[in-house]
């Protein structure tokens, strides 16, 4: 923008209109950076998991204050029931006779996995079954 004008009041105006123009400008690339850096930190989450009153869960007591004089003697995961839901991200579990505040995270507990998958067993028989399925055989082989 060429200064052909000597008007102190034309060149602020000019001024102040260049300052709005580049403050646009600065906010859409902000707003560009931030939809791209939450794309990115949302591309590997997942979404909470929803657990409801009454469910059993897993809590890793890591963090947790135990009665335990030792640390590595005490357990480190117990099972508890869920006995509130404050918010879809916090949750208080029943925990009696505990120092430990009894809110935590949605991210804290595991959830109880009631319905084992199926073992696989190999059954194994007897000797004396094995004796007499390789007497039979032989028998079969000496006719």
């Amino acid at each position: 923008m060429p200064r052909a004008t000597k008007d102190p009041k034309a060149r602020a105006e000019a001024f102040v209109k260049r300052l709005a123009d580049s403050e646009e400008i600065a906010r859409a690339a902000m707003a560009t950076a931030q939809q791209i850096m939450e794309h990115q930190a949302n591309r590997k989450r997942n979404p909470a998991e929803a657990f409801k009153v009454g469910e059993k869960v897993w809590l890793n007591l890591k963090n947790s204050t135990t009665p335990q004089l030792k640390r590595k003697l005490s357990w480190t995961q117990a099972r508890f029931t869920i006995s509130k839901v404050i918010s879809p991200e916090v949750y208080e579990l029943g925990m009696e006779n505990s120092q430990q505040r009894p809110r935590f995270h949605v991210d804290r507990p595991t959830p109880e996995i009631s319905k084992r998958p199926p073992t696989f067993s190999t059954t194994r028989q007897n000797k004396n079954d094995n004796k007499e399925n390789r007497q039979s055989k032989k028998r079969k082989v000496l006719r």
